[in-house]
């Protein structure tokens, strides 16, 4: 009984899911932006700083979609300690490319770039 109301829960969260656009430009994680934004990122350096996100709190069944508008490829992947949570593997620039992750357990932790170790963000699932 206790199993059934745990997964009846878990289908009302993801019915209600939001899909998230993780947008990496820049060599940075931006969430929500257009291309258009992007594009502007890429020739305004400055720009990187007021859309930069370390750090994001979702909920349950949400959907991450990466999508690469930089000029070069990413390759995103999730860890917690030494627990891979998602990898995304290469990932090179352009809408055909983008990557949607559902997230169906609570926990931290964080989202990196193999490629750019700087480029970072914290993820919350409550």
């Amino acid at each position: 009984m206790l199993k059934m109301i745990g997964v009846l829960l878990l289908l009302m969260s993801i019915a209600y899911a939001k899909e998230i656009n993780i947008v990496q430009v820049g060599k940075t994680f931006t969430k929500g932006i257009s291309d258009k934004t992007a594009s502007k990122i890429l020739d305004d350096p400055d720009l990187e700083d007021r859309y930069k996100v370390d750090s994001i709190t979702i909920k349950q069944g949400d959907v991450l979609n990466f999508a690469n508008r930089d000029e070069g490829s990413h390759n995103v992947r999730a860890i917690s300690g030494d627990e891979e949570i998602f990898d995304v593997k290469l990932q090179r620039p352009g809408m055909k490319n983008d990557k949607k992750i559902t997230l169906s357990n609570k926990g931290e932790f964080e989202v990196k770039c193999r490629i750019h170790p700087k480029m970072k963000m914290k993820v919350k699932v409550e």
